[in-house]
């Protein structure tokens, strides 16, 4: 497969999804991310974490708090309180203790879901580890994860009725030691399934969420990295157990 242009790397929206004229779209220090106000929560968060982030020593934040930059406003700590979700983050923030304003801001309600517990706490945390074994033996990551929200019917939680999704999604592409990319649709529920169970190629994320995921790829590769996935490309020795 060809290297990637390094030029595209260099560009500060190569990792994120095709942006529409009518998207609500917030972008802070560490992360960039698609607001749904029907939703109060995002339709996608973007980011790209660096093998060098893996030293961050910063500690972890527990303001839950509203977004200031979200023009229609985001949810607040009030709609979560005895929902019996928790605050489920979509960019961690084990993935921003590199800097203080990245840890702060992933506090914001905006990069939060309602996420049943077990699940945040099993499945979705090793899929987020695993992440981050890979970056340590990629050097780079692009990571794209949210919610997947149905047209109507789901479930809500407090006065700025929340939706509680179904499923949630991560897409991960890797341009180096070569490009490779792999995504995962995991229930929003307890299980016993490895997050491998789960794991998909992109173009099955964008079917089911309708969103076209890192539109700068070069077209000769394109087709490829989304349609295609080798998990013995990501099963690292370290992840490999989950």
């Amino acid at each position: 497969m060809p290297p990637i242009d390094q030029g595209l790397l260099k560009n500060s929206d190569f990792g994120l999804p095709m942006i529409k004229p009518a998207d609500e779209i917030v972008r802070h220090y560490a992360y960039t991310l698609s607001f749904s106000d029907k939703d109060k929560e995002p339709f996608w968060v973007a980011y790209t974490f660096k093998r060098s982030y893996l030293n961050g020593m910063e500690k972890r934040s527990s303001h839950f708090e509203p977004d200031p930059d979200v023009p229609t406003g985001s949810a607040n700590p009030e709609d979560y309180r005895h929902s019996g979700y928790d605050k489920g983050h979509m960019a961690p923030a084990a993935d921003m203790k590199w800097d203080e304003t990245a840890m702060k801001e992933s506090f914001y309600l905006s990069n939060v879901c309602p996420q049943d517990h077990r699940c945040n706490d099993g499945i979705w945390a090793d899929l987020e580890k695993a992440v981050r074994y890979w970056t340590k033996d990629d050097s780079i990551e692009y990571i794209v994860t949210g919610p997947v929200l149905p047209a109507q019917g789901s479930p809500k939680i407090g006065e700025d009725h929340v939706t509680v999704p179904a499923y949630f999604y991560k897409v991960i592409f890797s341009p180096f030691p070569y490009p490779k990319a792999i995504g995962f649709i995991v229930p929003n529920k307890p299980g016993t399934e490895s997050f491998w169970h789960y794991a998909c190629p992109i173009s099955k994320v964008e079917k089911v969420t309708g969103i076209d995921f890192f539109p700068d790829l070069p077209t000769n590769m394109a087709g490829q990295i989304k349609n295609e996935y080798d998990m013995s490309d990501w099963k690292s020795t370290e992840s490999f157990y989950q």
